[in-house]
């Protein structure tokens, strides 16, 4: 996204990542969209996208679709200013296994494991990751930094031919883990740790009435939970 002409992306913390186009409201970006397979992981409730608890792993990325303008009438709410909009690999075009591991500094690790099978006219692709790292070496407003994240995704993706004109696309995620988070005040005691569970469901059905005219229907749900219990 650094790439993109006017797009300003800030690192505050180490799981808190502050992104929008043309450097607007950077401390709270709520008027840039974001959609993962055409379903919005945009939280209303807090006015962001919380980009390190995408419900994606990067290895089933294809490509990543930025449109930048006044786009609300076609994308829904919050599309003010840009949608972004990631893809994810058609289940046939994967590999039927995949498994990758990598390890870092700061306690960083990546684990992720993929299959893929064909059932008639029906591609099922099935995908699950666990991250996690130690954050930052320091927090400019903390003593002790507490930025850590651990974090868990399940990813489902099947697309069916209905007919020779017409598709069944289904999509489910599933994000749960914790990001940590520090101090904000000096009376607390305790730490006001982000305890996540987020769940997406779509599905689109498509048909064909000639080489240029298509008909499209879709529907999503989402249901994000976010719980925080501290002392002071």
């Amino acid at each position: 996204l650094r790439l993109v002409p006017g797009m300003s992306v800030t690192h505050a913390t180490g799981n808190d990542y502050r992104i929008n186009y043309h450097g607007t409201n950077i401390l709270s970006p709520r008027r840039m969209n974001v959609l993962v397979d055409g379903i919005s992981v945009y939280r209303p409730a807090f006015s962001r996208v919380d980009w390190k608890e995408l419900p994606v792993a990067i290895e089933d990325i294809e490509r990543i679709e930025v449109t930048r303008g006044p786009n609300s009438a076609s994308y829904g709410p919050n599309s003010m200013l840009a949608v972004v909009n990631i893809i994810t690999k058609h289940p046939s075009d994967v590999e039927r296994a995949m498994v990758s591991a990598t390890a870092g500094s700061l306690d960083s690790y990546n684990v992720t494991g993929r299959v893929a099978a064909n059932f008639g006219d029906t591609a099922v692709r099935l995908t699950l990751n666990a991250e996690g790292d130690s954050g930052y070496d320091q927090v400019s407003r903390s003593a002790v930094p507490h930025d850590s994240t651990r974090l868990r995704r399940l990813n489902f993706r099947s697309d069916t031919r209905l007919t020779s004109t017409s598709s069944l696309e289904l999509q489910a995620a599933l994000a749960e883990g914790v990001t940590e988070v520090p101090f904000v005040d000096i009376l607390q005691r305790s730490f006001p740790d982000r305890h996540l569970n987020d769940r997406y469901f779509g599905m689109q059905w498509s048909t064909s009435f000639s080489p240029t005219h298509e008909l499209q229907f879709r529907a999503n749900y989402s249901s994000h939970k976010v719980r925080q219990t501290w002392s002071a």
